[in-house]
C-alpha cells in the first residue's frame, strides 16, 4: 500500500482502454428549446442539479466547456445515471422526447460507470477526460478532431 507506482506510458494505456470500450447506451432523443448552445447546455445543467438527476455532459457539449475547439454544438449528449426514470430525463429539464429535430441525446448505460470521477466546470457536470476522449472518437461528425485536440491540450499524453 506504500508503494508508489507511475505508468509508463499513458497514452499507451488510454489508446487501450478506448479500444476495448464497447458501450450500448440506451439513448433517449429529445428537444429544448434555447437560443444559443450555451444557453442549452447551462439550462440542461441546471434544471437537472435542481431536479436530483444525476448527469454528466460529454461529446461536443462537454469539450465547449472543457476545452472550446468546436464552432458550434449541434446536440448536446449527457450520461444520465443508470436508474433515472425515462420521465425524469423528459420532465427536469424541461425537454420533449422527439424522433427526429433533435438537440439533446441522454445516454443511459446499464450502471453508473460513465458518470465515475465526473468533474464540475463553470458550474456544470462533465465526464472525466477519459470518457470524454472516448466518446468523442464515437461521434461520426468532427469527433475524432475534437478528440485529439482534447487529448493534446487537456489530457497531455
Amino acid at each position: 500500500p506504500k508503494r508508489i507506482r507511475r505508468l509508463s506510458d499513458p497514452a499507451a494505456l488510454l489508446d487501450l482502454w478506448d479500444e476495448e470500450q464497447t458501450d450500448r447506451p440506451v439513448k433517449t432523443f429529445a428537444y429544448h428549446l434555447a437560443q444559443t448552445p450555451r444557453q442549452l447546455i447551462e439550462e440542461l445543467g441546471v434544471r437537472l442539479d435542481t431536479a436530483g438527476v444525476e448527469y454528466a455532459f460529454t461529446g461536443a457539449a462537454a469539450t465547449s466547456v472543457v476545452a472550446p475547439f468546436a464552432t458550434s454544438v449541434p446536440i448536446a449528449e449527457l450520461w444520465i445515471g443508470a436508474a433515472t426514470p425515462e420521465s425524469d430525463l423528459l420532465d427536469a429539464p424541461a425537454t420533449t422526447r422527439v424522433t427526429d429535430g433533435h438537440n439533446v441525446v441522454f445516454l443511459q448505460a446499464r450502471d453508473n460507470a460513465p458518470l465515475a470521477f465526473r468533474t464540475r466546470v463553470d458550474g456544470i457536470w462533465v465526464t472525466n477526460l477519459c470518457r470524454l476522449y472516448h466518446d468523442l472518437r464515437q461521434d461520426p461528425r468532427r469527433g475524432a478532431t475534437q478528440a485529439e485536440h482534447l487529448r493534446e491540450q487537456v489530457i497531455g499524453f
